[in-house]
């Protein structure tokens, strides 16, 4: 709590500006991201998608109640990137009504509050090594959430019985095509529930 509430969630959505801190952070050098699949990916959707927009989220949480409570924003010491993309956000956030308190940690403390859902927002980078969508099981599943003999990688916790569902039965469907439709329609479910919110996808930079 308050990140319980699906509306609260929704607000940081719309509070953010991803256009100005790819221009003013990362001087240009990468792509909005409505996804955490890739754009070339099969599977790919943006699913719902959140243009930056300061009234439509203080009237999210008009509707949903915000009483002012503290929402601890988590991230690793020692990271001059992490802390600049941080603060931004914290800004955008602080501006639309939420209060928004960052705290660091040494990156070993992180992780072991991460794994036990000691936290209420956090950043990062995930990395899914190729374009293939399974990975969507790991990080939105129930049975990846952080446990007894779990170790990856659902931190949110997020668990949704019809996402489940169809991320199983995409892994299984041998037509492309229906496994494709499967993907598409359970990102949009957890793309409006909102337990990761994808950024940006970082230029990729080769000097020969």
């Amino acid at each position: 709590a308050p990140l319980n509430n699906v509306k609260i969630r929704q607000a940081i959505g719309f509070a953010i500006d991803k256009e100005k801190l790819i221009k003013e952070l990362l001087s240009g050098q990468a792509k909005v991201a409505s996804s955490i699949l890739p754009v070339g990916s099969w599977a790919y959707s943006p699913g719902t998608t959140y243009d930056f927009d300061p009234e439509k989220s203080k009237q999210l949480l008009k509707e949903a109640g915000y009483k002012n409570e503290p929402i601890k924003f988590k991230y690793s010491s020692g990271n001059a990137a992490f802390s600049s993309y941080a603060q931004a956000i914290q800004n955008s956030l602080t501006a639309v009504g939420l209060n928004v308190q960052i705290e660091t940690l040494d990156p070993g403390t992180l992780r072991t509050q991460l794994a036990q859902g000691q936290f209420q927002m956090n950043t990062g980078v995930w990395i899914g090594g190729n374009q293939d969508p399974i990975f969507l099981k790991d990080l939105f599943t129930s049975g990846r959430i952080p446990g007894p003999n779990v170790s990856c990688c659902n931190r949110s916790r997020y668990s949704n019985p019809e996402v489940d569902k169809l991320l199983e039965e995409a892994i299984n469907e041998i037509d492309r095509a229906k496994a494709k439709e499967l993907y598409i329609k359970a990102w949009g479910i957890i793309s409006n529930d909102l337990p990761l919110f994808p950024l940006w996808y970082p230029a990729n930079m080769v000097i020969s």
